[in-house]
């Protein structure tokens, strides 16, 4: 089955993204704090239509991932999964890095019903789950897991909306880690020079 959206809802959801990338864009330009960053980045995905909320997970120095920043969902979801330890399903998911999609059905673009079957996320009634792993440096420093309680899969638009935009959060991403490694660096010389 070859899926084919109607133009207007396709006009519509490029529109859409070129907005967000946009915002997001204009927000990169005011070089924003870490936690800024994060917000902005799960901000921007959940504007797709079919999203009802998610979380944005950073690494950990153990190498697990912690819950950073939420939105959408219930706090007693959220303190559910604030944290995936380093030996754990969904970590090894992350390390992968691709995007996975998880509808409670096989679909298409959505073929890994059994990330959506957790406990945690059938008691929430989460329907649909898009996982997008973001790699710096060949590293998966951040994941954002999106989230949808509707009946009916994230469509193959927002999947492909989530690709494109992915690609400019690396690149805020690199450049945050960037100029955090500076800091650390003039922080180490200043140091020095203080003995």
């Amino acid at each position: 089955v070859v899926y084919n959206p109607h133009p207007e809802r396709l006009r519509e959801h490029a529109e859409l993204l070129v907005q967000t990338q946009h915002e997001f864009s204009t927000l990169l330009a005011g070089e924003p704090e870490r936690r800024e960053l994060l917000a902005a980045i799960l901000a921007s995905a959940l504007r797709l239509p079919e999203l009802d909320g998610g979380g944005l997970y950073w690494r950990e120095p153990d190498g697990g991932y912690r819950l950073v920043v939420q939105q959408g969902l219930s706090e007693a979801f959220f303190a559910q999964v604030s944290y995936r330890a380093v030996d754990s399903p969904q970590v090894e998911v992350i390390r992968q890095g691709r995007l996975r999609c998880s509808y409670t059905s096989q679909e298409d673009h959505c073929t890994d019903p059994s990330l959506v079957r957790e406990p945690e996320l059938v008691e929430e009634g989460i329907q649909s789950l898009v996982v997008l792993p973001i790699h710096v440096g060949g590293e998966p420093l951040a994941c954002l897991n999106l989230a949808s309680k509707r009946a009916g899969t994230i469509g193959m638009l927002t999947v492909t909306a989530l690709e494109t935009l992915a690609r400019q959060f690396t690149q805020a991403l690199e450049r945050l880690s960037a100029q955090e490694e500076t800091a650390r660096q003039r922080q180490n010389l200043a140091g020095l020079f203080d003995v």
